[in-house]
């Protein structure tokens, strides 16, 4: 328990730092193909390739009235979002973030609270989720395809939904528990 607590109290520091030392606050992001991740679009650096991928960091995103806080789709560019503080994302049929009909991506380290909904994956390849918080009143993580290389991602244990471990379980819409999430 101790470790978590340090683990949390390290997380939310980095994301912090990255704010001040970076972004800001701003409205929701919209990504709707490669050619999209700009300046304007909250992308710090970058160039699309696996070793040097768009990055969207250290921004604290409210999405005033928009259904996601952060939306890519359509894309193929390697792309990393790391560091963000995600709020009120309140839309029912919404998402703090959503990943569609893309690959290559990653969330890294980011905090998402008082939102509905956290982060959904559709149709995509190769998504990396890591060390991601989680604060949500409906469902943490959703991953939907069409074909079983669509439910591939590397989403581990370091990722919490409301001081929980995200558990997976593929085709199951129950996923499964352990003991300590009984």
């Amino acid at each position: 328990m101790k470790r978590s607590l340090v683990f949390l109290l390290m997380v939310g520091i980095a994301l912090a730092v990255s704010v001040a030392a970076l972004g800001g606050s701003r409205g929701a992001i919209s990504i709707l193909g490669d050619a999209e991740f700009t300046a304007e679009n909250g992308v710090v650096s970058g160039s699309r390739t696996e070793t040097d991928p768009y990055v969207i960091t250290g921004w604290e995103i409210t999405p005033e009235g928009a259904k996601y806080a952060v939306k890519i789709e359509n894309v193929t560019a390697h792309f990393v979002l790391r560091g963000l503080i995600i709020q009120s994302a309140v839309a029912a049929d919404g998402a703090a973030v959503r990943i569609a009909f893309s690959s290559s991506g990653r969330i890294e380290q980011c905090a998402i609270s008082n939102s509905m909904n956290g982060i959904e994956i559709i149709s995509s390849r190769e998504i990396v989720v890591t060390s991601c918080v989680l604060y949500v009143n409906g469902i943490g993580l959703r991953v939907i395809g069409e074909q079983a290389a669509e439910y591939h991602h590397d989403i581990d244990r370091s990722n919490t939904v409301n001081h929980r471990p995200i558990l997976d379980g593929y085709g199951a819409d129950n996923p499964p528990r352990d003991k300590h999430n009984a």
